[in-house]
């Protein structure tokens, strides 16, 4: 069985100011190292009866910092980069504020933004390359919000909302399917989610 938590990455100033990041390569500012920090404990905390075999992250530096700290803090590798974990590109509205883009493109659709389901498909397929390269691996994924918040959705079938800065996340490989089993560090319950009925 593999076992991936996916993390995101800490808050940027960007995040702050609710700016559109995407693939700008923003830094973590003081709130976002702290929060990285706070994620050793969390993770420590949880109640596994497996360990953790290393820390992996997207090449943007807001998740690749935020990984090297859990590494450091967990005592665990820290694994080469991977570009396809990288957020959804928004071309040149990345900068832009967050709500103004909302209500002018709802779907978020607008020509220049990367595809979602391109999004989801590179990023699925460098978690599936990570799972079989070592099935029995239990890997932490540091990346970013819209990545995992489409990935969890496909994966459960339901609507998943914002994901919060380094919250605890996690997906399972169980017989042959990936299963949900935490979502902003709670328990994944079915029914306090819309059911997904399209794409998104």
């Amino acid at each position: 069985m593999t076992t991936f938590s996916l993390i995101r990455h800490g808050e940027t100033d960007w995040n702050l100011r609710n700016l559109v990041q995407g693939s700008t390569d923003i830094p973590l500012n003081q709130t976002g190292l702290r929060q990285a920090s706070e994620a050793v404990d969390r993770i420590r905390a949880l109640d596994l009866d497996f360990d953790w075999s290393g820390v992996v992250s997207s090449t943007l530096s807001r998740a690749r910092v935020t990984a090297r700290i859990i590494a450091e803090g967990l005592e665990l590798p820290l694994m080469d980069p991977i570009a396809d974990l990288v957020e959804r590109d928004f071309g040149s509205k990345e900068g832009s504020d967050v709500d103004e883009i909302h209500r002018l493109h709802p779907r978020w659709d607008f020509p220049e933004a990367e595809p979602n389901h391109l999004v989801f498909e590179r990023a699925f397929n460098a978690l599936e390359n990570l799972r079989k390269q070592d099935e029995s691996r239990s890997l932490i994924v540091v990346a970013h919000g819209g990545v995992f918040r489409d990935m969890l959705s496909r994966i459960s079938g339901y609507r998943i909302g914002s994901i919060a800065n380094t919250a605890v996340n996690m997906i399972e490989h169980v017989d042959g399917d990936w299963v949900v089993r935490m979502v902003n560090g709670e328990p994944f319950d079915a029914s306090l989610f819309e059911v997904l009925t399209e794409a998104h």
